[in-house]
């Protein structure tokens, strides 16, 4: 994490799908920090269309500057029908003014 981090971490991640079918799709990430395990995820319903869509995630984990991150993003519903391309991830935070 930059020096400047302060807070309200947040991942928004960019995506499109191979289709708009029946189920709606998933993004699940989770978070190492300082090189331990992966902590719980957070997950974000996409909307079933085929163009680019960007959501935020925000993984379990306490993040302070100096920080090491280790990211797992990966489609996180069980039922997939349709291909998800992870095409942008961006970290977002509030700095020390």
């Amino acid at each position: 994490m930059p020096a400047d981090y302060f807070s309200t971490g947040i991942f928004r991640v960019g995506v499109t799908q191979s289709a708009a079918t029946t189920e709606i799709e998933n993004i699940s990430c989770t978070m190492g920090i300082d090189g331990t395990a992966q902590g719980g995820p957070g997950t974000t319903a996409l909307v079933s269309q085929t163009g680019y869509q960007t959501v935020t995630v925000t993984p379990a984990g306490a993040i302070a500057a100096g920080s090491s991150i280790g990211l797992n993003c990966w489609q996180g519903n069980g039922t997939q029908d349709d291909d998800v391309n992870i095409l942008l991830i961006e970290f977002r935070y509030t700095a020390v003014q």
